[in-house]
Parts: structure tokens; sequence; C-alpha cells
């Protein structure tokens, strides 16, 4: 089969997909009714989750299964809006977010996730969040994300670094797998060098570590002139050199790493900035509000015309609302266009929030709530 030929199969297809679409959402719409008549809530997370999961175990290609859990997910979703213009009239994109989430005085201790191995900062901040719970790490960012909703409640991922600025393969994957941020935590950097017992600085040739300790490192680690390797974690890079045992290679890490691993400390505080922190975040499958939430992320993505991104701006500041951070990645299929990402500082269940939010995304041409939570306290 050639290109043409594929191309008009997929026209057929998405010809079927239409008739079914539509099909669907009459059915949708005979269900909204009924629950006006017997007074039931339009949302219904139980069964939308086992909806999903149903249908994905009839995939055969299982690499294709996130794509399946989203197109489902927003398919719910529209199905759902549909449900609530019938039953209370036609609201925004943020209204129909807002009514979605599921409330909570405080996140639950449940099944908590993270990338790498104890001793690292992302295993700090899960015991720091979730002090009940035994954290369980995983091999990557992205193996944290697979098992949200699934093996795990919760993952807890770095977002930024207030040295070394945003952590951009977690951006991309927020948007990959439609997870939601459900809370935020804030922990103190200060790297280490770190060596095997009786060894000390003249004897490294190499040092190991994530790439942002590595990073945050750099003006130390020019000094010598020593040859880097980024590895996934910073507790997995004092590991493998305390399994080594070879003195020419030097792990950077936390002090808490070489307590564990039975390393020397060959220096301490070697990252070029003292005030260095680490921001992660908690990532659900579902959007959660805690009560005091006062942060909400958004992405999105506009118009490729002169001024969209100042209109946008305008829609924000004429509501008065604080934009803390926007971040850029680009978009893959459309060359030197991008998403924008954005922290705002609200309480998305304010009337005006919400207003600001439903009009920011008539401006875009996509956009997306990452969640709504409660700021961490800056250190």
């Amino acid at each position: 089969m050639n290109i043409q030929d594929a191309r008009k199969e997929i026209d057929a297809i998405d010809s079927q997909l239409v008739a079914l679409y539509e099909k669907r959402m009459q059915m949708a719409g005979i269900i909204g009714a009924e629950k006006i008549k017997l007074n039931l809530p339009i949302q219904d997370s139980a069964r939308e989750q086992q909806l999903i999961n149903a249908r994905c175990a009839l995939i055969q290609d299982p690499e294709l299964r996130p794509g399946l859990e989203r197109v489902l997910g927003e398919l719910i979703k529209v199905s759902k809006r549909y449900q609530r213009t019938l039953l209370e009239g036609d609201g925004g994109y943020a209204t129909d977010f807002v009514a979605d989430m599921v409330e909570l005085d405080a996140l639950p201790q449940g099944r908590v996730g993270y990338s790498g191995i104890p001793g690292s900062y992302a295993h700090e901040a899960a015991c720091e969040l979730f002090p009940e719970v035994e954290a369980e790490g995983f091999n990557g960012f992205e193996e944290v994300f697979r098992n949200i909703g699934k093996g795990i409640d919760y993952g807890i991922l770095p977002i930024e670094n207030s040295s070394t600025g945003g952590i951009v393969e977690v951006y991309d994957l927020l948007r990959k797998y439609g997870a939601y941020i459900v809370g935020e935590h804030i922990v103190h950097v200060e790297h280490c060098l770190l060596g095997v017992k009786g060894s000390n600085v003249h004897d490294v040739r190499k040092v190991i570590s994530h790439r942002e300790g590595i990073m945050q490192s750099r003006e130390y680690i020019a000094q010598y002139h020593w040859d880097t390797e980024a590895l996934v974690n910073t507790a997995v890079a004092a590991k493998q050199v305390a399994d080594a045992g070879d003195k020419t290679v030097a792990a950077i890490g936390s002090a808490k790493n070489a307590e564990l691993y039975g390393l020397d400390v060959l220096a301490s505080g070697i990252n070029f900035n003292a005030k260095n922190y680490t921001r992660f975040i908690v990532v659900a499958a579902r959007p959660e509000y805690i009560h005091g939430a006062d942060k909400i992320s958004i992405y999105l993505s506009l118009p490729h015309v002169s001024g969209s991104l100042a209109s946008l701006l305008d829609v924000f500041s004429d509501a008065g609302l604080n934009l803390v951070k926007i971040e850029s990645r680009p978009i893959y299929k459309k060359t030197w266009e991008y998403y924008f990402y954005i922290d705002i500082q609200a309480d998305i269940k304010d009337a005006v929030t919400v207003r600001t939010l439903d009009l920011a995304a008539e401006h875009s041409e996509y956009m997306e709530i990452l969640g709504a939570y409660k700021a961490a306290q800056r250190l």
C-alpha cells in the first residue's frame, strides 16, 4: 500500500468515526436526559475508569494504549459536557473542569511512586509528602507516568530547579499522558561529591550523576576538567560508585546518599547556587482539589499570528490574575510553533478565575487545565 492508498483508507475510517461519534453523542444525550429526570449527577468517576480500562483491554498493540486512553478520556469529557449543557445550560471548558474535580480535605496517603531509588531527592520529597507510605521507585520519569492510576495513585516528579530552570521531559510527559497536578513540594538541594572509602578529590577522573546534578555543579566540575556521565538519578549514581569501588569515579548527590551507600563525602555544597531548590509536583490520574488550593497550571497553544500571546496575557491582566511562570515547549508537528505552560496564582473555585480561564480557552487553539493545587511554601 502506498501513501495515497493509505490516505484514502484513513479518509474512509474518519468518515466512519464521524458517524459513530454522532451516534455516541445521541446516546449520551439520552443518558443525560434520564439523569435530569432521576436527579443523578453527571460525574461517575468509577464507571468512567472502568470504561477506559475495558476498552483499552481490547487493543492489540500495547504501545498504542496511552494514546487510546487519552482519546477515550477526551471523548468522555465531551460527552459529560454535552450532558451538563442539557442539565445546566452552556458553560466553558473551565466550568466543566471545576465540576469534574474530586474535592478532598488532604492528599490521601495512597500508593506513591517516584523516579530513582532511596536516597534520591525525589524519594525525599515522597517521604515528606507521604510519611505513612513506603514509596516505590521506578526507572525514569516515564515509568512513573505509565503506572499512575494503575500500580500507584500518585507520582512524585521534579518540574523545576531554581538554578537550571524547568525540567522539560516532565512537561512533555504531562501532555503525553494526560495526568493532573494535585500538589507540589519544594526540596532544598545541596550536592556533594561522593567517592569510595579512602578516596580523595585528586583521585577522581570522572563524575556521574543525574544531568541536573551535573549542570548544577558545573562550575565545580570545570575546575578539575573531569569527564561526566548522566544517569537516571543521583542515588543511582551513588550506588553505582559504591558497587564499582573505583576511586577514579565519583558521584554527585546528597550527603544522605553517602550514608546509605557507604561512601565518603569528598566535598560539600558543590552546586554553584547555594539557594538551590527543586520543585516537585504530585501527579494523579484524576483532577483533585484540596481545600486551600491557590495555584493553577494550564497548557495551551495559540494561533500563529501576531499579537496572539499579548491578547492572551491581557485576559489574565484584565482579571488581575498573577502569572507566576510561563514555559514554552515545541509542538512536534509544527516547526517553530510552541505550547505554553502557565502557572497562575489563583483559586479555581473563584468565579472570576473560572470566567477568565473560559475566556483564555476561547483565545487558544487548544487549552488544557493540568490541575488546581496548593502552592508549596517558598524556602
